[in-house]
């Protein structure tokens, strides 16, 4: 964790964690002398790691100052008392819009519960004065603003925890709050509330330059914390408990199914492959019995329903290799055509460019090509041609012939 400290200031997030695994562990044997000696190390560790990661930064990175934590974040905690108690309210419920998250649903069920949330928030925020998707108590940096119709993308950056973490969440912390006969769940669940706290008041307190939408990563941890309590709400009967069990796991991997294949990163099922399955094996079904009839009857409602929320987007399997590679960075797949229209898959190539995922493609399918990054131009052997960055270079030697050239690079071959 220190290491990471040095790198990425969210990183501190996880320091909360580590202070409820420190109560769990000595909560019936925490003595003063065992605290002071596990802060003193823990300092001693901080120290020594994170400034290594600090100083690796500074040489590994152009930077023009180095810092532990941002100057400007520190400004930040200094004005929080200044800051109106609207903005946080306003964020905090802007965040808990985004915290009842649908994702794992699909089709006219999706819609409904979207439909139902919206309203319940349009007529809370009106009786309370506060305007949700007003431009006001968001960052300047920020692109957008709060939308309840916004099309709110299912992927590792936006999404949040799903219809489980507001609905049976919340049942398992009210079973383990009157279970009798077990104080270590109980303490669990007191600490672990606590962490959740502490975690919001991070998001929209100690973060208070504004809402963010894809800050809900940033809740992970307290989440999974809560996590464990799932297990208090099946009872120790053998057979209810067995069945209830098996009620919420097919439901758990019906919702992590769901997001596998309707997403907004890598999607599986899409609106095109939809178009395909019903072109492809419902209408060419002719319906002769019972059977088919219900096989043709209930696959265009599924498909119908699909419809309304899958993605209108190429799927993860569709398109060649570099289509794969560069699925949510479109743009560069044009200009690995562009190499591969000039330079043969299996002849080297020389660049002379920043670094880039776009290298990682160059080498080809199966690492056919060979590549070797230039320190300069003159470098660039006879009769071998280079993929040249036009922020890199004004003018190339005079034996280079230029191949063929786009918006960002240049292709020439020493002559």
């Amino acid at each position: 964790m220190v290491i990471s400290l040095g790198s990425k200031q969210t990183a501190y997030l996880f320091v909360p964690v580590y202070f409820l695994a420190l109560l769990l562990m000595f909560r019936k044997n925490l003595s003063v002398d065992l605290l002071v000696k596990s802060l003193i190390l823990g300092l001693i560790f901080f120290v020594i790691f994170s400034s290594f990661k600090v100083i690796q930064n500074q040489q590994e990175k152009t930077v023009e100052n180095v810092h532990m934590i941002s100057p400007g974040y520190i400004g930040q905690l200094r004005n929080i008392t200044q800051k109106p108690f609207e903005g946080y309210l306003t964020n905090g419920l802007r965040y808990l819009y985004q915290a009842i998250s649908v994702d794992g649903l699909n089709g006219q069920l999706k819609l409904n519960m979207q439909e139902a949330k919206e309203i319940g928030f349009r007529n809370l925020s009106a009786k309370i004065g506060i305007d949700l998707e007003s431009r006001k108590y968001l960052p300047e940096y920020e692109e957008g603003i709060f939308q309840y119709k916004f099309d709110w993308a299912v992927s590792e950056d936006s999404s949040w925890f799903g219809p489980f973490s507001y609905t049976v969440l919340p049942l398992a912390m009210i079973v383990t709050i009157f279970r009798r006969k077990d104080s270590l769940r109980k303490w669990y669940l007191v600490y672990s509330f606590v962490l959740l706290l502490v975690f919001i008041f991070g998001q929209v307190v100690l973060k208070g330059d504004g809402w963010g939408a894809y800050r809900g990563r940033h809740m992970t941890i307290s989440a999974l914390a809560l996590a464990p309590l799932f297990s208090t709400i099946i009872p120790g009967k053998r057979i209810v408990g067995n069945l209830i069990a098996i009620i919420f796991s097919l439901a758990a991997f019906w919702l992590s199914i769901s997001v596998l294949l309707i997403n907004d990163n890598r999607p599986i099922i899409t609106t095109s492959s939809l178009y395909t399955f019903q072109t492809r094996n419902v209408a060419p079904v002719k319906v002769t019995g019972f059977l088919s009839a219900q096989y043709v009857s209930r696959s265009e409602k599924l498909i119908q329903s699909l419809l309304l929320t899958s993605p209108n987007r190429t799927g993860i399997l569709d398109g060649d290799y570099y289509d794969h590679l560069f699925f949510q960075d479109t743009g560069k797949i044009e200009i690995i055509h562009f190499v591969n229209k000039n330079i043969p898959s299996k002849e080297p190539l020389y660049t002379y460019m920043e670094p880039s995922v776009l290298e990682y493609a160059l080498f080809g399918v199966n690492r056919s090509r060979a590549l070797y990054p230039l320190e300069s131009l003159s470098d660039l052997p006879i009769s071998r041609c280079a993929l040249i960055s036009k922020k890199f270079f004004k003018e190339v030697p005079a034996s280079f012939t230029m191949v063929d050239t786009n918006d960002e690079y240049s292709i020439y071959c020493n002559h």
